[in-house]
């Protein structure tokens, strides 16, 4: 067991945790559903009474958000293929 990739997968996954709680309650409830429960768009849509469009927006927004404070990682991930 790699111990150095242990450790950075471990803190990889705090940051991760930290940066969706630092959503707002709607847009981190969207990305929830839609990536960890694996609904479709419509069926977030349903769930929150919300329409399709801004299930979308919300969710294309989170993800830049996120996109935004993991570049870093992005970038490392990037350049190490």
């Amino acid at each position: 067991v790699d111990r150095a990739a242990a450790f950075a997968d471990e803190d990889l996954l705090i940051r991760l945790h930290k940066a969706l709680e630092s959503l707002a309650p709607v847009p981190r409830t969207i990305l929830t559903l839609y990536y960890l429960d694996e609904l479709t768009i419509s069926e977030v849509a349903e769930i929150l009474e919300k329409p399709e469009g801004t299930v979308k927006n919300s969710l294309f927004r989170a993800r830049a958000i996120l996109r935004e404070k993991f570049a870093y990682y992005l970038e490392v991930t990037d350049a190490e293929r």
